[in-house]
């Protein structure tokens, strides 16, 4: 599940290119509420529901390798 959270978090940046309060659709980006939620969990994205989630600022540095 960690390996599918961290892909989530990286296509959300992919997509956003990295810019901070862009809410997109969960399924838009090929995941699921589970997965949305174990990302949640480690403070990677924040979610909205089981429909939308946007990057946390853990989730960039995650994603830009910093993290």
């Amino acid at each position: 599940m960690r390996s599918a959270a961290r892909r989530l978090v990286c296509r959300l940046f992919e997509v956003t290119k990295g810019r901070p309060g862009i809410w997109l659709s969960i399924a838009g980006l090929g995941a699921t509420g589970e997965v949305a939620a174990e990302a949640e969990r480690r403070g990677w994205v924040a979610t909205v529901g089981d429909h939308s989630v946007r990057l946390t600022e853990a989730g960039r540095l995650l994603a830009k390798g910093t993290g």
